[in-house]
């Protein structure tokens, strides 16, 4: 018989109607040997499904305290070792060997698992794992824990262990991963979920107003939720806070979160000193992650396209291309600071094969679209960038076909791009008419390419 000591308890919270917790139980079945089940929602058809485990059952009133909530299940824990998943969690197959020989290794105390963000509610668990149907890069959570007496859970919303961990624990990665579904689009429920979660982040910060961290949570929040006026203000005081903090408080914090949202929204905003100095700082303070690459060749790409002498611009492009490389070669390694969606694939190659397209090497650049459109088939300026460098490659007639679809949307880049197209079929006057609809179209829509302006720019002079 295994000693307490050595036996492990899922603690799953469940803060809605539970109907993914089948699933989750499913998961560890054969790996953990108790479970304990935290009803935060209504829950009553739960019941039963918990009852089937012999599940301790641990009532809360309301999600409103999301930490609490964890806390009051771990309360009844009995064994020595606990795995924390929420109830839209599952272990993956084959995880059960890894978290065992973690725990009898007697070395640490915590061990970090890859999350996973699956694309639908019927993703198979292999293909979210290996990147077919993930939304996101995988990132490491600290999941398997030893049950210590002060092994608690902090923060009504975003709840955290940076108190516990702070004692000098013993972390590791381990090769075991967790799927998430809870933020599949269509399950239903989602956007109260997210009107919540924005809520009590809003609650915890007027709670805890100096953590730098939390501020940037509110950020990404506001942000995702469209709210852009907030969301930067969020991020950039998330990024004073940030600045304030001692190297012990900042080693706490998430100094790439917090500089990814205030250097993405700079950026956005066109301040690119502001950007350059938010990136510089937290390569300083914080470990390689691909984010802060993404966002250096970015800033290199901006500043090439800003009208500095050729040396220059070659310099900049060559140093952008370096940066994306990086995070290329970084592909399915998780951090603990969530990447940026495709910083490691689709969004490094798109960013790559424009970068080749603007030095004029349309065969890189074809194969590095057509390579980013293979992991995101549904991503425009991948989709753009391939027909603009169909167009360089002399394939007018064929990069005109393709732009049908996005000329219907009146995007700017693709009306350029047919006004290009037509004036290399020696269609004069369609050329004219596709650049003033390319002008028009700028006014009001963003570009998906900021290099197309060059591009619409010297047209509009052939058409003057």
């Amino acid at each position: 018989m295994t000693s307490a000591g050595q036996r492990l308890t899922l603690c799953t919270l469940v803060p809605d109607d539970g109907q993914l917790l089948p699933g989750c139980l499913d998961s560890v079945r054969g790996v953990v040997d108790e479970v304990v089940v935290v009803l935060c929602g209504p829950g009553e058809r739960m019941l039963e499904v918990a009852g089937a485990w012999g599940a301790p059952i641990v009532r809360r009133a309301q999600a409103d305290d999301l930490a609490a909530a964890r806390n009051a299940g771990l309360a009844a824990v009995r064994t020595g070792w606990v795995l924390v998943l929420d109830a839209s969690e599952r272990l993956a197959p084959g995880s059960g060997p890894a978290l065992r020989a973690a725990m009898a290794c007697g070395r640490i105390d915590c061990g970090e698992l890859a999350l996973h963000e699956a694309d639908t509610l019927e993703a198979p668990a292999a293909e979210v794992v290996t990147g077919r149907a993930r939304r996101a890069e995988p990132v490491l959570v600290p999941r398997l824990l030893r049950r210590t007496d002060d092994l608690a859970f902090e923060g009504i919303v975003a709840e955290d262990l940076r108190a516990w961990m702070r004692a000098g624990r013993r972390i590791e990665t381990l090769e075991a991963d967790i799927i998430h579904y809870g933020a599949v689009p269509e399950l239903p429920g989602s956007r109260e979920r997210a009107q919540l979660r924005l809520r009590l982040l809003e609650r915890r910060c007027a709670a805890e107003p100096a953590d730098p961290l939390v501020r940037a949570l509110l950020a990404r929040e506001l942000l995702r939720a469209g709210d852009e006026a907030r969301g930067t203000e969020a991020a950039r005081q998330a990024w004073r806070l940030l600045e304030a903090a001692t190297p012990a408080q900042r080693a706490e914090s998430d100094v790439v979160l917090v500089a990814t949202l205030h250097a993405f929204r700079s950026l956005a905003q066109g301040d690119l000193d502001r950007a350059a100095g938010v990136l510089a700082s937290a390569c300083e303070w914080s470990e390689t992650h691909p984010n802060l690459e993404l966002l250096a060749g970015a800033l290199m790409e901006s500043l090439a396209l800003g009208g500095i002498s050729a040396g220059e611009q070659s310099e900049a492009l060559a140093t952008a291309r370096a940066a994306y490389e990086r995070c290329l070669d970084q592909h399915g390694r998780p951090f603990r600071s969530q990447p940026l969606p495709g910083a490691t694939s689709w969004a490094a190659r798109t960013r790559l094969a424009t970068v080749d397209l603007i030095c004029g090497r349309p065969d890189e650049a074809l194969a590095g679209f057509e390579l980013a459109l293979a992991s995101n088939p549904r991503l425009a300026e991948a989709h753009l960038g391939r027909i603009e460098a169909l167009l360089d490659l002399g394939m007018a007639a064929e990069a005109l076909q393709g732009l049908e679809p996005w000329l219907a949307a009146g995007s700017p880049d693709a009306w350029t791009l047919a006004a290009a197209a037509a004036a290399a079929l020696g269609s004069a006057q369609d050329a004219v008419l596709f650049t003033e609809r390319a002008r028009d179209s700028s006014a009001t829509l963003p570009w998906a390419g900021p290099h197309r302006r060059l591009r619409l720019q010297a047209l509009a002079a052939l058409a003057a």
